[in-house]
């Protein structure tokens, strides 16, 4: 009698993580692939989740189990995690069928970013112990009035210096609030119970 081994039907996905910047190869990245379900369940994740890594060169290959609908997310260091061909909170799912079981895609990710500063008084002098807001200029609304998210806060050092780093892409405020050094030696003198002149 003749055994016939049962041939599994794989899907592949093949690809490169890149910097979106420059093109160049983001090694040892990341990337996690999540089937999207059908039917009465569309839009609704699998519990099949598979990460897989890249080499040195970027490159990553991806063998799923099924055809479908697949999101894929990737990250790498100093990379900011992001979907594919993603904007904000977008990005595009990957059909694979039985009749186009494999794909080859470039997944460009943005490097993370950072904002740094110093903060300083009328006469160019440090202000240290400022209060430094950053904030996140989101799309505009109906009206035209654009809107802000609180991202984080920040306070300076003895130099005045303040620092955000592993910031995504985009557009951002900010805000500072400090208080001179005169009128905060005001305040202790007035804390201190000293008598007024």
């Amino acid at each position: 009698a003749h055994v016939v081994a049962a041939q599994i039907h794989q899907h592949d996905m093949l690809g490169t993580l890149v910097s979106s910047t420059d093109g160049s190869p983001v090694p040892h990245g990341h990337v996690e692939a999540t089937l999207v379900g059908t039917g009465t369940q569309q839009g609704r994740l699998s519990s099949l989740e598979n990460t897989f890594d890249a080499d040195d060169q970027g490159r990553f290959t991806i063998l799923l189990p099924s055809a479908g609908m697949w999101n894929l997310t990737a990250w790498g260091r100093g990379f900011v995690r992001n979907g594919y061909l993603g904007h904000e909170r977008f990005s595009s799912g990957i059909v694979l069928t039985r009749e186009h079981p494999a794909m080859e895609i470039l997944f460009a990710l943005d490097p993370q970013a950072e904002i740094t500063g110093v903060v300083t008084d009328e006469a160019g002098e440090a202000v240290r112990g400022a209060r430094v807001s950053l904030m996140r200029a989101q799309a505009a609304s109906p009206e035209g009035v654009e809107q802000t998210a609180s991202r984080n806060v920040a306070q300076t050092d003895d130099r005045g210096m303040y620092e955000f780093d592993d910031l995504e892409p985009g557009n951002y405020r900010l805000s500072v609030t400090a208080q001179p050094w005169y009128a905060a030696a005001a305040a202790r003198g007035q804390h201190s119970g000293s008598d007024p002149p």
